[in-house]
């Protein structure tokens, strides 16, 4: 019998609560701009329009968009400063890469 490893966490958040703490990160984030996600799949980089809110990074798909295209939740993850094209950026590692440049 194999062992399946599981978080050491686990969070539930219905529809309207991400749609709350979204439409919150897009006023009140502190960190807010446009970024670089990596699709392994597709082996390109999409960009997207991203708000840093408590431990959460949601994206969407412009500026203008109030509805997110998903959620990442930062808690495991390692973020770390890079250089992107001479532009600072931060580098969030979980299951993917995302590229954040402000």
């Amino acid at each position: 019998m194999s062992k399946i490893k599981m978080p050491a966490f686990a969070i539930r958040f219905d529809e309207q609560q991400l749609l709350d703490m979204a439409a919150k990160a897009r006023v009140q984030g502190p960190k807010k701009a446009y970024m670089h996600k990596s699709d392994p799949k597709l082996k390109r980089l999409t960009q997207r329009w991203c708000c840093i809110y408590q431990n959460m990074l949601f994206y969407f798909e412009s500026e203008s968009v109030p509805r997110p295209v998903g959620v990442v939740l930062l808690e495991g993850c390692v973020c770390k400063p890079v250089e992107q094209a001479g532009q600072p950026s931060i580098e969030v590692k979980k299951l993917d890469t995302y590229l954040m440049q402000s």
